[in-house]
């Protein structure tokens, strides 16, 4: 009657067990420990990027005894040990074990009269006083298979910041991006004779990779020289 009884809770105990682990929560660990966590460095700067990391990592895939073993025996591991609990290891491992788990991928569009196209992570504002308005636009689009939340709307910031204004988002706090949807926002310039070449910041918190998205505005006022209009480099 006692070993009827014991096998059904090991197998609960078992599935309970491997319930409890999140490899989407894993992989976030894996790439921002150190941005989440009090951690010196996260797993990703040392293993480089998974699959296909070094040092063996992939060993523990599925086996969080295996990393709590390396965080012991290992001197470049064990400086992490005190910033993993058991449930992040657990997690972590699940991750190696299921690198495709379907996860967000953010991605910054440029758009708009005033964008330099295809520059990555900036938007270089700047038109001739006879184009009309000073302003750009970019697309933040989801193309992951899981969705993400926002944790904030745009946030411009920076020496520059006063030079730039929101001008139209909607980019909202608590909104949710699915796979395939996208939010968008525009940033206007504000030419000053005094300052040429305006830079700032724009961020966007959410709930994935790193915690956000960052934008470097660099502005290019008008300048008038020998009768002509051209922008500030």
């Amino acid at each position: 009657m006692r070993r009827q009884v014991a096998l059904p809770l090991v197998l609960l105990a078992a599935s309970m067990s491997s319930a409890a682990q999140d490899a989407l929560r894993g992989k976030r660990l894996y790439y921002d420990l150190a941005g989440l966590t009090s951690a010196p460095v996260s797993c990703v700067e040392c293993h480089g990027g998974f699959p296909g990391a070094a040092h063996g990592i992939g060993r523990a895939a599925n086996d969080p005894n295996a990393i709590r073993y390396a965080l012991g025996s290992i001197p470049q591991m064990a400086r992490l040990d005190a910033h993993l609990s058991a449930r992040d290891i657990a997690d972590i491992a699940a991750y190696l074990g299921a690198p495709d788990v379907a996860s967000p991928q953010l991605v910054l569009v440029s758009d708009g009269p005033g964008t330099n196209h295809g520059a990555q992570g900036r938007m270089e504002i700047g038109l001739s006083p006879d184009a009309g308005v000073l302003y750009s636009g970019m697309t933040l689009q989801n193309r992951g298979a899981a969705p993400v939340r926002l944790r904030s709307g745009p946030v411009i910031s920076g020496s520059g910041a006063a030079h730039f204004r929101l001008r139209f988002t909607d980019c909202t706090a608590g909104r949710v991006l699915p796979r395939g949807e996208s939010c968008r926002f525009e940033v206007a310039l504000d030419p000053d004779a005094r300052m040429p070449a305006p830079v700032a910041t724009l961020s966007i918190a959410h709930d994935w990779l790193y915690g956000g998205e960052r934008v470097a505005l660099i502005g290019r006022v008008a300048e008038r020289a020998g009768g002509k209009t051209r922008l500030s480099k």
